[in-house]
């Protein structure tokens, strides 16, 4: 099921609503500082590798991620528990049920329970690893790197949707989605509401976590693991190698001292700075494009999007900038979201 077709904006429509009149302005006046931050994003770039500097730096001390697959799969189960258990019932003690398609209020409270899946998989994993916040990519991150990884984005959000435009051209099919169509259908600012809070705050947060911290995050440590410990988080019992120990040597008699080396047991430690795989940034940004498959072809942008943020993820080590890329273009699409239902509204 599609949107409903918007009315046409007439002048008389904009004479007698000017509040329409200052809503358009300040959306033309938002894409078109976003088409000149992306351009200005481009060139500085390009101006960076330019000068042999990557677009964005990789963030040294990277350390493969202790959680397993049962952690990611037990996280996700969390999420949808808590959508079908405590979800349904505040639904129902509102009097809340479902006619036809999902109303805003239970994408909302839907969304609401998936930020509490993903405080409770952060928990987990802090409480069952021992693990600072860092290291589910949840930590501060540099503003430097933060400021490119935006720019980044900005640079990307345009490619993404011109994406979209094109595949709904040649497929000559919009985009669907009911959260969409809900609130559409509701023409409320209650409603439009509701449905900023489920698509642009829970959605990026919870998919973000889920997609790449959990599932690329488990992923990009497979290397460094053994399967037992890839699969359920448990490290086999085994008897630790002694280090490797350069013994001193016996002191020369005839010549009446010790040699140059030192008495004491010299240990030698080389550290190699580990680098994560590109591979579980393109295998987890297909899955996320997947994810979204039954909301039409725009899976396939949303595919290249979720490689995108893959590569973000695995440079900044961060969740922050994919999170804040996420929710920028979910952004956009909701103010355009909005436009329709206010136009409709007013048609109506």
């Amino acid at each position: 099921m599609g949107m409903r077709q918007t009315p046409e904006i007439t002048p008389e429509m904009l004479q007698q609503h000017p509040s329409l009149l200052l809503y358009m302005m300040f959306i033309g006046l938002l894409v078109f500082t976003i088409l000149i931050s992306s351009l200005a994003s481009w060139a500085w770039l390009l101006y960076r590798q330019s000068h042999g500097q990557p677009w964005i730096p990789r963030r040294l001390g990277w350390q493969p991620s202790c959680w397993s697959l049962f952690d990611v799969l037990l996280i996700a189960g969390f999420v949808v528990l808590l959508q079908l258990g405590p979800a349904s019932w505040a639904l129902r003690a509102m009097g809340i049920g479902s006619q036809g398609q999902m109303s805003l209020e239970a994408m909302a409270v839907g969304g609401a329970a998936s930020l509490m899946g993903v405080f409770l998989g952060v928990a987990w994993i802090i409480a069952r690893y021992r693990r600072s916040i860092e290291h589910v990519g949840l930590g501060a991150i540099p503003v430097s790197l933060l400021a490119l990884s935006m720019a980044a984005g900005l640079a990307m959000l345009p490619l993404v949707y011109l994406m979209m435009t094109a595949i709904s051209l040649m497929s000559q099919s919009e985009y669907s989605h009911p959260l969409i169509e809900s609130a559409q259908a509701s023409g409320s600012l209650t409603g439009f509401l509701l449905a900023f809070f489920a698509a642009v705050v829970a959605a990026p947060l919870t998919e973000e976590f889920l997609f790449r911290g959990m599932l690329q995050g488990w992923l990009q440590s497979i290397p460094f693991k053994s399967l037992l410990t890839n699969v359920l988080g448990v490290t086999p019992q085994s008897q630790a190698m002694p280090p490797s120990v350069i013994e001193p040597p016996l002191a020369d008699a005839s010549a009446g001292h010790a040699t140059a080396f030192p008495s004491e047991m010299t240990e030698v430690v080389a550290k190699v700075e580990a680098v994560p795989a590109v591979w579980p940034a393109v295998v987890t940004g297909i899955l996320f494009g997947l994810a979204h498959i039954s909301y039409g072809m725009s899976f396939v942008p949303l595919s290249v999007l979720g490689i995108f943020l893959g590569l973000v993820y695995r440079q900044t080590q961060s969740l922050w900038p994919c999170v804040l890329i996420h929710m920028l273009l979910n952004s956009i699409s909701m103010l355009m979201l909005g436009l329709i239902i206010f136009v409709t509204q007013i048609a109506g």
